[in-house]
């Protein structure tokens, strides 16, 4: 991640934070609308499609196959160092995102529009009725863990091999989409995940030492099986 990138997560944390801080009703009120946006129009299709993308970010899909491109990509002399900087990464990104699910305890979707926290509908106007696609999970929303590890893992792929993984950070973004599409987070939810799993993801690279060897520019002048 290049400097400009950094400078613009930054400024994107920073905008929702304020935003949420200043004007939290707002915030929410637009989460809930893109939330209904995204997954009031579901489709059998789009069912099976999200579900597939979804379960591709989850930790026990996505972390395994990480460490198999891992070990096969990097250079011989640097494959260690590269495994220990992703595992430290991955398990600050989760231990983290546990942190902060328990601290806020927000309710997922389901759980919020069958609650009081739902805004009452007008008198013409069914109460919402959210598309879940799998597992009916009620609590512990804020933030996404299949998001935090999605973009945690394409943050190291940029930072490892270079620019031209950029692309991962497109598939990070539509396993977010999917949580909403399936019922499961809040565009927040997936939101607060993306940023906390590429800032952190980035601390465990900048902090790390071991990492220097394997920064784009040394990595992409070396042979993989060097």
């Amino acid at each position: 991640m290049g400097k400009s990138g950094r400078l613009v997560l930054a400024a994107a944390l920073a905008a929702a934070a304020i935003l949420l801080l200043a004007a939290p009703r707002t915030v929410l009120t637009v989460d809930v609308s893109l939330f209904k946006a995204i997954n009031g129009h579901p489709a059998s299709a789009l069912d099976a499609v999200f579900w597939i993308v979804s379960a591709a970010g989850s930790g026990i899909v996505l972390i395994p196959l990480f460490a198999v491109f891992l070990i096969f990509r990097s250079p011989r002399k640097q494959r260690l160092a590269a495994v220990l900087i992703a595992a430290v990464a991955f398990s600050l990104n989760a231990a983290a995102t546990a942190v902060f699910k328990q601290a806020v305890g927000r309710n997922r979707p389901v759980l919020y529009f069958a609650s009081s926290g739902a805004p009452a509908p007008a008198a013409n106007t069914p109460a919402f009725a959210v598309h879940v696609v799998g597992v009916r999970l009620r609590d512990h929303a804020f933030p996404s863990g299949h998001t935090n590890t999605a973009f945690g893992a394409a943050t190291l792929l940029v930072l490892f091999f270079g620019r031209k993984y950029r692309p991962a950070y497109l598939f990070a973004a539509a396993i977010a989409y999917s949580r909403v599409y399936l019922g499961a987070h809040f565009p927040l939810d997936t939101l607060a995940g993306a940023g906390l799993g590429s800032a952190v993801a980035w601390a465990a690279w900048r902090g790390s030492a071991l990492l220097r060897p394997i920064s784009p520019s040394s990595s992409s002048s070396s042979s993989p099986n060097a």
